[in-house]
């Protein structure tokens, strides 16, 4: 099964949608410190949609926290399970186009392994390791070295995430190496994909009709050659019913992202995150300024959505959910993917890229890819020749031309010299360029030729 995806769909949607009327929560203060909310740090992301989703962009699936896991059509479910997972598959089998797999540590509940199968490989992203190898010699699995393009599939690390990205099939999968794992997948996909993921035909009513639990769905999607921890369905462990508490759940969620569909698809498990503490609002507060608040997954998950969909703005208490980062850097929900570096300042500038969670320079500063020195201004930023850096206002000799290191890059002038080709040792040649190679032979060869003018010839003999 093949389908095509235009770039101005995939990447770049711009159209203009009516303001729709939503109707906004009343505001509840969060009790410890009276707090009302404060505009956060703006990720520039590629349109502007007044607080309304573009359903023209890309599809995205995901999975995160103690196995919680949204469709991509928003039907979000909780299962607690080790085994390994269909996440998504093309449904043309035995000929699918690709699958992505996953596994869950039973104990920690953390995600382990990732899988994609194409065609004619099989990916497998582990902590700290991404292998690939042919489908029929599996075992003969060659580490990569990110970055790199291999067979079609363009890996990276950016942030947080190991991304993948399956240009032909426009397919992005994105593993945070813990909890969160997201898949994003081009519209013309709809309604022809199958896994846990769902059926992708933009309606959530009809997504688990065909099963009699979402249980039973799950199992339709397990993989089982493996010995895994079987599913078991599980009596909820708390109901929230007192009204300060449901309140301020409501507009945890509501500060995280304010869309619609953000609303609906995770308030139920935020709640059952929330369930999980069994306690009072200020114990709610309290965990809330621990990133191992188990409160902070779900919130990570609303901010995921809503950056992929709007320009995000975060309006949590910054104390809630920290996130620690080296020295000079901040945590941004959504900005890791367009950092602005030594090598390219102006990449935030334009950014097509899917908004990813990393620690990322303040506004203003670049961070140093070249000299690795963290964040600085970009006036401060080296220069690099031949594998060995320069720092700023540095000078060098190329082929006829003085050059000196500004801003990252090399300034350069051109002098008037002699160039020189020469051959050392028979077989080492450099030429007027300055570009070097090597050869052997017995033959007789040009060495110089001028056109209309003289000929030079070099005999080289054993």
């Amino acid at each position: 099964m093949r389908a095509t995806c235009s770039l101005a769909v995939c990447i770049l949607t711009l159209k203009t949608f009516a303001t729709a009327s939503i109707q906004t929560p009343t505001l509840y203060p969060f009790q410890s410190h009276g707090y009302q909310g404060v505009p956060g740090m703006m990720t520039r992301l590629p349109l502007q949609i007044n607080n309304q989703e573009n359903t023209d962009r890309p599809g995205t699936c995901s999975v995160w926290g103690q196995g919680h896991m949204r469709t991509f059509d928003q039907r979000s479910i909780t299962f607690a399970g080790g085994c390994l997972y269909r996440l998504l598959y093309d449904c043309d089998e035995p000929f699918s186009d690709f699958e992505v797999q996953y596994e869950r540590d039973s104990r920690s509940r953390l995600i382990n392994k990732v899988i994609l199968l194409t065609e004619t490989h099989k990916v497998t992203m582990q902590r700290g390791n991404v292998t690939m190898a042919k489908n029929v010699a599996i075992k003969e699995a060659k580490v990569l070295s990110l970055p790199v393009v291999e067979h079609g599939l363009h890996f990276s690390k950016i942030g947080d995430y190991i991304i993948v990205r399956h240009a032909q099939h426009h397919l992005t999968i994105s593993w945070n190496e813990k909890d969160n794992l997201m898949v994003e997948l081009c519209i013309s996909y709809r309604n022809k994909v199958c896994g846990l993921c769902g059926n992708y035909n933009n309606d959530p009513d009809d997504e688990f009709t065909s099963f009699t639990t979402e249980l039973a769905y799950v199992e339709r999607h397990t993989v089982r050659d493996n010995e895994c921890e079987d599913l078991t369905d599980e009596a909820p462990k708390c109901n929230i019913t007192q009204g300060d508490l449901q309140n301020f759940l409501r507009n945890l969620l509501y500060r995280a992202c304010d869309l619609p569909a953000v609303s609906k698809t995770l308030q139920p498990r935020l709640l059952e995150d929330a369930c999980n503490l069994n306690a009072d609002l200020q114990t709610y507060d309290e965990c809330l300024q621990n990133s191992s608040c188990v409160l902070c997954d779900t919130i990570a998950e609303a901010k995921r959505y809503c950056a992929n969909k709007i320009n995000y703005v975060n309006r949590l208490p910054h104390n809630y959910c920290p996130v620690s980062c080296p020295q000079g850097q901040q945590y941004s929900s959504s900005g890791a993917s367009c950092q602005a570096t030594c090598s390219n300042p102006t990449s935030s500038n334009l950014c097509v890229e899917s908004p990813v969670a990393g620690c990322v320079c303040p506004i203003g500063m670049v961070d140093d890819d070249i000299g690795t020195r963290g964040c600085i201004q970009k006036h401060e930023c080296s220069c690099k020749h031949r594998g060995k850096v320069y720092h700023v206002n540095a000078t060098i000799e190329l082929h006829c031309q003085s050059c000196v290191c500004k801003d990252g890059k090399w300034k350069c002038e051109q002098q008037p010299c002699v160039e020189n080709c020469k051959i050392e040792g028979g077989l080492h040649v450099t030429t007027f360029d300055d570009h070097e190679y090597f050869f052997t032979g017995k033959c007789f060869y040009w060495f110089l030729k001028v056109i209309f003018i003289c000929q030079i010839y070099l005999h080289l003999r054993a």
